[in-house]
């Protein structure tokens, strides 16, 4: 990686240039940071003219210290052989590296533009110099060559006495360094070029180990300063603030309260309102069951199991009422005409063995009449005791008109039956017969009181 301003060769981890002091990455950093050690033109024109004069200086100590190059050759064959020297090698360049880390902090904490340039150019010396950088006698050759023809151009332009531009400077001083770039390559870069075909994987990977973890300890280093910056940047809680927030606080918890109590209220009221709901709709239920006919009930004709409003209805006299059977008795009349006669103290017994199954009474009325209800007192409704004496109906076949027979059950209960057409059936007879009988307590005889008829 080059400075895009000086051109000189930087490392991955160089923040600033060390020659112009321009930032690398000044998007990760403040307008003060930028600029902390940024050199003006003149400054930086400078540090070039010394540059020079140190690489003709250089140059000299170079041209002695040839005699000692074979040497030297020999001790870095020997280093890259064994594993020692690899060791060594890699020591040095994390060394070197995190020298380089911290250049521009050094460069900027000291005063004199002039002592550094001397620090710099020594430590120049003394890498090309060491075998560890890799190094060999013909490039150092090529770059005192250079030198010294830009040292020459410097002293003739300094006899001359004219002032040279920022510009030209700028463009003179990019030209020869991207020229010395190129001819002379960076030590590290020698190394990894050098060393990568001689040395074993194993080093290459510990090489990349060692400059990873380089790299996690400077992010870390950046990531706690940036928490102290944070940690620094959270000012203290005054005491109206803690009021505020304490405030604050307090009315959120009473509001949350209000929310609570209000959805209990309106939890209730809507429990309350389902209870009716489902109240009203069991009521509907049960009198729809109580209206609807039961098991027993067939066809157009059902028992209903309530006393039925019937002042609306007509009530009908039938002119005569013929039985099958009947008992025969000198005290009392048991014919059929004892069920229309309007007294249900008097009542109709059949005069069979046993309770009569099957003997029943013809209603014949005075003409055509649209049925519509018939009310039945079964037993012997003189009194409560010869109502449990005597023998009742269990089940009556009924036939009204020219309809079909219909049978209807009937609870063992001294009650007024009530028996409704769904349809009302234009008739002048009706017909009911004995299916079945409840046992009386002393007597066989099956009773029926009296019969009514509605239109």
């Amino acid at each position: 990686m080059k400075c895009e301003r000086c051109g000189k060769e930087l490392s991955d981890i160089d923040l600033y240039c060390s020659r112009c002091g321009k930032a690398v990455f000044p998007e990760y950093m403040d307008e003060e940071d930028i600029w902390a050690y940024y050199k003006s033109d003149e400054e930086l024109e400078q540090i070039l003219k010394a540059e020079k004069e140190q690489n003709g200086a250089s140059q000299k100590n170079v041209s002695d210290g040839e005699t000692s190059e074979p040497e030297e050759k020999e001790r870095i064959s020997e280093q890259e052989d064994s594993e020692d020297g690899v060791s060594e090698i890699k020591s040095a360049k994390a060394e070197e590296s995190e020298s380089k880390a911290f250049e521009p902090e050094e460069a900027a904490a000291k005063d004199s533009e002039t002592e550094n340039i001397e620090q710099e150019n020594s430590e120049r010396e003394n890498s090309a110099l060491s075998p560890e950088n890799g190094l060999l006698e013909e490039d150092f050759q090529a770059e005192n060559s250079e030198r010294e023809i830009s040292e020459e151009e410097a002293s003739q332009e300094e006899v001359s006495g004219e002032d040279f531009p920022s510009e030209e400077l700028t463009e003179e001083a990019g030209l020869e360094e991207q020229s010395f770039v190129q001819e002379i390559e960076s030590p590290e870069d020698k190394l990894s070029s050098s060393d990568e075909g001689d040395l074993p994987e194993e080093t290459l990977e510990s090489q990349e180990t060692t400059e990873l973890e380089s790299e996690s300890d400077f992010d870390e280093e950046e990531d706690e300063d940036e928490d102290e910056e944070e940690a620094e940047e959270k000012e203290p809680l005054t005491p109206e603030k803690k009021r505020a927030r304490r405030y604050t606080a307090l009315l959120a918890g009473f509001f949350l309260l209000l929310c609570l109590a209000a959805g209990i209220i309106l939890g209730i009221r809507r429990m309350n309102h389902l209870e009716t709901l489902e109240r009203e709709y069991t009521q509907k239920l049960e009198d729809r069951t109580e209206t609807e006919p039961t098991a027993a009930d067939t066809g157009n004709i059902r028992l209903l199991s309530e006393e039925a409003d019937l002042s609306q209805y007509t009530k009908l006299q039938p002119a005569s009422a013929q039985a099958d059977s009947q008992k025969q008795s000198e005290e009392e009349d048991y014919s059929g005409s004892r069920l229309i006669d309007g007294d249900p103290a008097t009542s109709w017994q059949e005069g069979e063995e046993g309770t009569g199954e099957g003997k029943g009474v013809t209603l014949t009325l005075d003409g055509s009449h649209q049925i519509r209800y018939l009310a039945l007192y079964l037993g012997n409704w003189k009194s409560d005791e010869l109502w449990n004496y005597n023998a009742r109906p269990q089940s009556l076949a009924v036939q009204v008109g020219e309809g079909e027979e219909e049978v209807l059950e009937f609870p063992d209960e001294k009650k007024v039956f009530y028996l409704a057409l769904q349809e009302p059936v234009e008739t002048s007879e009706i017909k009911i017969r004995i299916q079945s009988s409840y046992e009386g307590e002393r007597w066989e005889d099956n009773c029926i009181s009296e019969i009514e008829v509605y239109e």
